[in-house]
């Protein structure tokens, strides 16, 4: 269901967001968790994401995704 939820949602984002297939997946999944979670803290998004990583490798991963300003 997470996957068909996830494809569905990369479909309908694709054509109005440049971004690679990983980085779209992320926002994807971004999105997902900050409903579920109602949160935008990472590090309870990190736990919400549907993944066989590592809760640490996942908050990583989104810290990456939002770039140093």
């Amino acid at each position: 269901m997470i996957t068909k939820a996830l494809t569905t949602r990369k479909k309908r984002l694709s054509p109005h967001l440049e971004l690679s297939n990983s980085r779209l997946e992320t926002m994807c999944l971004l999105i997902m968790g900050m409903v579920n979670a109602r949160t935008v803290n990472l590090s309870h998004l990190a736990c919400e994401f549907p993944t066989d990583s590592k809760v640490e490798s996942t908050y990583r991963r989104l810290q990456r995704f939002f770039p140093a300003c």
